[in-house]
This record gives C-alpha cells, structure tokens and sequence, in this order.
C-alpha cells in the first residue's frame, strides 16, 4: 500500500490535516482560545499529540481564517529561535525592523498586513535548557509587552509537558492572566471514540478499510483508566497493521492484528525489529556507537535533547562519516530527526516517548550485540572444526593437542566475550538450539567459568545430561581443557550419577590424578 497515513513515532505536520483525526473538539477550543485570550498556555502529558494538534489541527484553520502562523523551537533562546523562524519567511526577508523581540513581531504583522501566531513548542525546554535568569526575565519581558499591546494582531501558544506548567508562574508577575481558564488548555490522552476515530478514519482517507471490530479491540487493549489511550501506543500499532505483505490488500482486519500477537505484542517487537533492521549491516553500522548515542539524547527529566551534530562527533570521538551512517539509518525507521538549531546541524530522537524509553533502548541495543556475538562465535567454531576435521582427514592424526591459541579461540570462544555472554543470559535469544547450548557448555568447560549455568541450561533439553559430560571425558578428539573442566563440573555436582561418571575417570591415564584430587577434595 501507499505510505501509511499514521505516523509511527513521528508528529503530524500541517501537510497530514486531511489524515488528522479525532481531535476535532481539542482544534476548535484551542483556536477559540487563542483568538479570544490571545496568549495561550497549551500542556499534557508527554505522548498526548500536542505538536500533531498544534500542526495538523489549529494552524490549517487559523490559515483558512486569514493568520499566519509560525511553529517556533525553543532551542537555546526562544527569541532568536523566533525570528530564525519568521526569516524563512520569504516575504519578510530583509523587511523585520525593531530591536527588541516584541517589536520585531510588530513589523511582522505590518509588513504580512494580517495578524500572526506564534506557536513555542516543547516549551518546556525554556526551563531544562536555559540556565540563565537574565534571559528568561528578558524574554518573559518581551512576551509581557507583546500581550499588552491589545491590538497588536499578534498570538502567542505556549505548549509543554505538563509537570513544567507550574513553571509558568515565572510569567505571572508581568502576564496575571496566565493561569486563568481560557488562557490554558490541558490536553487529555485520547477517549474511545477519539481514539477509534484515529484510527478508522485515516485509513478510510486512504481508501483503505479498517474494521470497526478491530478499532474496538485495539482501543479495549490500550484503553487505561488513568492515562487514557496514549497516542504513541495506537499510532505504532496502526502503523504496523498498515505494512501488510499484501500491498494490494485494502482490508486491515482483526485476522491481522490476532496474526500479530496484538497490542503488546506489537509494541514490544515494532521498535525492536525496526532498530534490528536498521543495524543489520554491521559492517557500515557500529553498535558499540549507538549504545553510547543513546543517552547523549536525552535530557535528566526524560525529554529529547537536540544534539548538534558536529559536537555528537567530538563526544564520542567518532567520526562525521560513521556518525552520519548510524544517524542516516536511525532517521530512515523514524526514530531521530534531522533539524537545525541557530543554523547548526543537529539529531534528536523523533519523540519524547523514546527519550522516555532510554532505558528500553539500551537493552534493546545490549540484547542485539550479545545475540551477534554469539551468532560470530558459533558459526566461527563451526568453520573452525571443519577445517580441524579437514586436517585430520589429511593427516590422520588428531590436530587438537596441536592447536595454536587463535584456533582455540574460534572453537571455544573468547574467554572475555563468553563471560560477557554468561552474565547476560536473559538477552540472549537463540539458545534454544541443542547445538548452541552445546557450544557454550564446551566454552564453560573448556574456560572452567560458568559450568554449572550452561550445564542447568542444557538439562532443561536433555534428557540425559550427564551423558554429555561423560563423553567430555571419554573422547580422545577433545581438547584436555574440556575432560578437566568435565571433571570439575561432576565433583561439583555431587550427586551419586555424578560421582559414578567421575570415578569412570580414574581409567583415562592423563585425567587420573585431577580425578583423585577432586574425589579429596569433596
């Protein structure tokens, strides 16, 4: 099908309104607002679609009612970062006069000859990012003139996390009305027929049809008696349904989303397997870099942090092109933006919902490097006993006792990357296979680290255990390394099967005297 009209983890722009539904009553309060308080404080909860309701829902009305509009980052300095934004602007280059924010915006709306509004989004930023109380005393300043000026034809929406709107009481001295009703707007997550409107009608734009059975039980599987339905949640799933295999279907049914596990099943893979994909190429892309970007993205109370490029680059003594590979493929699954701040070259995660994630996320990215190591290691012991065996048919003689330091690495791991492995064990998850649990009982045997883990592991397959470890020790083509640690591993043990095998032992010349030292021991 055609590109998926819901936006996975991104926000709607003022391009998506003809896909932009359930958040009619929310548009219409919000624009009345703004045109009868004219400086309005809009906050939610991270994740309830301010910036899709401020870009897909107000600003295409207000445009149909005649005013320009202006979505403004706060990035380090509101007030730059405003007439960054009113510069690109075509029709006003080289034609904003005035020296002050509030004068400035003046000029605007002489030189356009209709009124404007300027939308601050991710306010909250004002707060976390900019330290200096000079700065925002002079910017609430400028605002405070700008609100006074009754007929100035300018608008101002503030929008921000809820648990920074308190902060706003820093505006009150200058604007008392900040806090009065029609002056700010809580936006609440979305209700059932909101929700089942998000996500019905998008489709329908589309020509595509979803079931109304399926919208009721996605909206029974989100709906939360405290939070609502949260708008990240149901685009992720929406977005999943949307990617059939079948291109030239135009159903999405409740067989889809049952073939897909439903909701939490969907939440817990889409992200997961779309960041699989995007590191797929380990060669070109470095995990070891991600894991350490990770963090660097996010703030202390949780939200996303514009990064400049350039500076990401010296952080993590990397360099631009690797960078630029990571980010490249991070931007393709839609999970960090590109943007600039004052002209520089910057990332940030494509939501707040994600900066919240950063703990999920490095265990996403810890899981995948453990399943890739251990995936190298056992096809490198594989490819290493072929050419043992190889050598062995050449010759006729056993190579084992033979075998140089490289070579016992590739058949038997590397004692720092099994360690890694053993302390992880609820990362991996391509153990289940009898051979690959036999590979790291042979590391754990072959390292004398960890035996009774893997051994635990691998009784849970097999029915006879011990029987392993009996060959361990009965076979001439194993390494001693491995006779040893089976020896170890049965005296730990304990129990009388155990025993039996070990004193099996005392009959192998060369494994004799560790067996009599560990029957003293014990």
């Amino acid at each position: 099908m055609e590109k998926s009209p819901y936006k996975f983890l991104d926000f709607y722009t003022t391009d998506d309104q003809d896909i932009f539904f359930g958040r009619e009553r929310e548009t219409n309060i919000l624009v009345a607002d703004i045109l009868v308080s004219r400086l309005v404080v809009l906050f939610a909860r991270t994740g309830t679609g301010k910036t899709s309701l401020i870009n897909a829902g107000v600003r295409p009305v207000l445009k149909d009612r005649g005013f320009k509009t202006y979505y403004v980052r706060v990035e380090k300095d509101p007030a730059q970062a405003a007439l960054d934004e009113l510069n690109k602007d075509s029709k006003l280059t080289g034609k904003i006069t005035g020296d002050s924010l509030s004068s400035q915006l003046v000029s605007v709306v002489n030189v356009g000859k209709r009124p404007i509004v300027l939308f601050f989004d991710q306010f909250e930023e004002f707060f976390i990012q900019i330290t200096d109380r000079g700065a925002h005393q002079k910017f609430v300043s400028e605002m405070a003139k700008t609100y006074e000026n009754v007929n100035s034809g300018i608008h101002i929406v503030f929008s921000m996390r809820e648990e920074y709107y308190h902060e706003m009481d820093e505006f009150r001295s200058e604007i008392p009305s900040i806090f009065f009703q029609n002056s700010s707007l809580r936006l609440l997550p979305l209700d059932a027929d909101q929700a089942r409107a998000a996500i019905i009608n998008p489709a329908a734009a589309l020509d595509v049809k979803f079931d109304l059975d399926l919208a009721n039980e996605i909206i029974k599987d989100l709906q939360d008696d405290k939070d609502g339905i949260r708008a990240p949640s149901l685009q992720i799933i929406c977005d999943t349904l949307w990617r059939k295999e079948d291109p030239t279907d135009r159903h999405i049914t409740l067989q889809d989303y049952e073939g897909l596990g439903r909701a939490q099943s969907i939440l817990d893979r889409r992200l997961a397997e779309d960041i699989e994909t995007a590191v797929a190429d380990e060669e070109s892309v470095s995990l070891t870099l991600m894991r350490q970007l990770i963090p660097l993205l996010q703030t202390k109370q949780d939200t996303k942090y514009p990064r400049a490029f350039d500076e990401l680059v010296t952080t993590l003594q990397t360099d631009d092109k690797t960078l630029r590979a990571l980010t490249s493929r991070l931007t393709d699954i839609q999970v960090i933006k590109d943007m600039t701040i004052s002209g520089i070259e910057a990332i940030e995660w494509a939501s707040d919902y994600l900066a919240a994630q950063t703990p999920e996320l490095l265990r996403l990215v810890k899981k995948i490097e453990l399943n890739r190591i251990l995936e190298k290691a056992v096809r490198k012991s594989r490819e290493a006993r072929q050419i043992l065996e190889g050598k062995e048919s050449e010759s006729g003689v056993n190579p084992v006792p033979f075998m140089a330091e490289e070579e016992l690495d590739a058949l038997y791991f590397r004692e720092g990357e099994f360690q890694q492995l053993s302390q992880s064990i609820e990362y991996l998850t391509n153990i289940d296979s009898s051979d690959v649990l036999l590979f790291l009982l042979d590391a754990a045997l072959f390292h004398q680290r960890y035996m009774m883990v893997w051994f635990e592991k691998i009784s849970q397959s097999s029915a006879a255990p011990l029987e392993i470890l009996r060959e361990k020790i009965h076979d001439k083509k194993t390494h001693i390394n491995l006779s040893v640690g089976a020896i170890h591993l049965l005296a730990e043990l304990g129990s009388d099967e155990a025993f039996s095998v070990l004193e099996e032992a005392l009959n192998e010349a060369d494994l004799a005297l560790e067996v009599v030292d560990m029957l003293v021991e014990t």
